[in-house]
């Protein structure tokens, strides 16, 4: 089986016009820096303590989601944990009076303003330049494996193997010092995509179970879709990125009818949606031969243990939530905690680039185990007090204490139709 080891970056890109290099230092400021100019920590950037009630995690995510409406006015949203406050970061008199128009729909905490010097607009375009660049174009690009915007701080992490001083010095020319930091973490290997494992699955098929992908690799299925009168099943854009037929181990399934992942590009966006949607594809079973079921599979990687799906989440993730993972490899694994969202990462395989996936969730994985070879493509989750599961998102890779995923609101605003529920 070939393994894709591929590094992975999330971002729900903002409808803007990419700037060139010159363009980009005009914009930011100044063009010539030292190395020292960068700052480099080996620290945990993440958020630590406790996961936050379910109500506060929403507001904070609709105060996020208010950003991403207003790019270049907002600069983000976070939760001050110090003080308890809802944080909205603003640049504009627009901002401010966006801002101060939706205090009144957080009830939950308190809400603070707070005013930076750089839009969402012009980070996220940081984020996604600082991941994409090749080596000639940022020195030393190839120790990079994650970009990632720190709101609180208003500026983009790029996370790295290495920080040579050529570059943070291209990094400080480029961006400006006091747009960029790096996360050191030498001796990480890079994240990865792979395919493998086994769980067979007869119509209606379930999530969790394994299927046959294109190429002779194996996946996962995450959740049924319903489309009008019709059948699917979500999965991995990465396991389909040409498309073509899908089958569990003992029948056919259907035919890939959308993706966004292109071998050699990684994520692209769907027909006339400005968003990056992580890692996505959609398989619908055809009339009359087959159909898909609102469950998953639970427990070990051979058992035929089941769970309702009874809804979906309609927010994206926040730093900590919890979350399990159903994969045809590794069967079921809780115990997950997000470290952030849009997050932006590239995909090698052998050492060879092969996609840049963008916008997908970054979390830790509990110290039981953490998602492998054939779990691509399959359901992210959480189970309440009577059993039953709200979707979460879509595996798409791994590393070393880290797992990504796509969030189930990026399927639901990219696709036609829902998943399926009872």
């Amino acid at each position: 089986m070939r393994i894709y080891h591929r590094r992975l970056a999330g971002a729900l890109a903002v409808a803007v016009v990419s700037l060139s290099a010159v363009q980009m230092q005009a914009a930011l400021g100044q063009s010539k820096w030292d190395p020292d100019d960068i700052e480099v920590f080996t620290s945990d950037p993440f958020d630590a303590g406790t996961a936050l009630p379910e109500k506060v995690s929403a507001a904070v995510a609709a105060a996020q989601a208010q950003a991403e409406e207003h790019p270049y006015d907002l600069g983000g949203a976070y939760y001050d944990r110090s003080t308890g406050e809802v944080v909205t970061t603003t640049v504009t008199r627009t901002g401010e009076r966006i801002a101060a128009s939706s205090r009144s729909n957080v009830a939950v905490a308190p809400v603070r303003v707070r005013s930076v010097t750089t839009d969402y607009a012009t980070l996220r375009r940081i984020q996604h330049e600082a991941i994409s660049l090749g080596a000639t174009g940022l020195p030393g690009n190839g120790s990079v494996y994650g970009t990632f915007v720190q709101i609180e701080r208003n500026r983009v992490v790029v996370e790295a193997v290495a920080a040579t001083a050529a570059l943070r010095k291209a990094l400080a020319d480029r961006f400006g010092a006091d747009h960029v930091a790096i996360h050191l973490t030498p001796g990480i290997p890079l994240p990865r995509a792979t395919y493998g494992g086994w769980r067979a699955d007869r119509s209606p098929f379930l999530g969790g179970a394994r299927i046959n992908v294109p190429g002779g690799y194996y996946c996962t299925a995450a959740f049924a879709w319903r489309n009008g009168g019709y059948h699917g099943i979500l999965t991995a854009g990465h396991c389909v990125p040409n498309g073509g037929p899908v089958s569990s181990v003992v029948e056919s399934i259907g035919n890939t009818i959308s993706n966004n992942w292109n071998d050699g590009t990684g994520t692209v966006k769907y027909p006339g949606d400005p968003y990056d949607r992580g890692d996505l594809g959609l398989v619908q079973i055809p009339a009359g031969t087959g159909a898909s079921d609102a469950r998953i599979y639970v427990g070990g990687p051979t058992s035929s243990l089941w769970r309702n799906v009874i809804g979906r989440f309609n927010r994206k993730s926040y730093p900590l939530d919890k979350y399990c993972t159903g994969g045809s490899t590794t069967g079921e694994i809780c115990g997950f905690a997000v470290r952030t969202a849009s997050y932006d990462v590239d995909y090698y395989d052998n050492g060879t680039y092969v996609g840049t996936a963008r916008n997908v969730t970054y979390g830790i994985p509990p110290s039981t185990g953490n998602v492998t070879n054939g779990d691509s493509g399959g359901p992210v989750y959480t189970v309440d007090s009577n059993g039953q599961v709200q979707a979460k998102g879509v595996i798409s890779g791994a590393g070393p204490n880290r797992q990504y995923f796509t969030e189930i609101t990026d399927a639901v605003n990219a696709l036609p139709g829902d998943i399926a529920t009872r």
